[in-house]
């Protein structure tokens, strides 16, 4: 927290922003599914995803959700190729 006269501090949980980016994500949907690429196996990685998942069904109660996370080492977050990999199998799996 900064205390200064022309800061004003914020402070949130991790979940709640993915929220909103849930709740924009399916509402800009136009197939109905939507999908959550997650870095490392980590817990706020599955906070952000939950946060996001819920955000996307408050906006479109039903929408489907492809989740994935990348794997389980911290070089995972640097890892363009598994990444691109996900994101080609979500892309195919929503089109199914």
């Amino acid at each position: 927290m900064v205390d200064k006269p022309n800061v004003q501090s914020v402070v949130y949980r991790e979940q709640q922003s993915a929220f909103l980016v849930g709740v924009l994500r399916a509402m800009a949907s136009k197939s109905g599914t939507i999908g959550y690429l997650g870095g490392m196996d980590i817990p706020i990685i599955h906070r952000v995803g939950k946060g996001y998942a819920e955000g996307a069904r408050w906006a479109v109660p039903g929408i489907a959700i492809i989740d994935n996370v990348t794997g389980t080492t911290p070089a995972t977050f640097v890892d363009p190729a598994r990444g691109a990999e996900l994101a080609h199998s979500q892309f195919d799996r929503a089109s199914m």
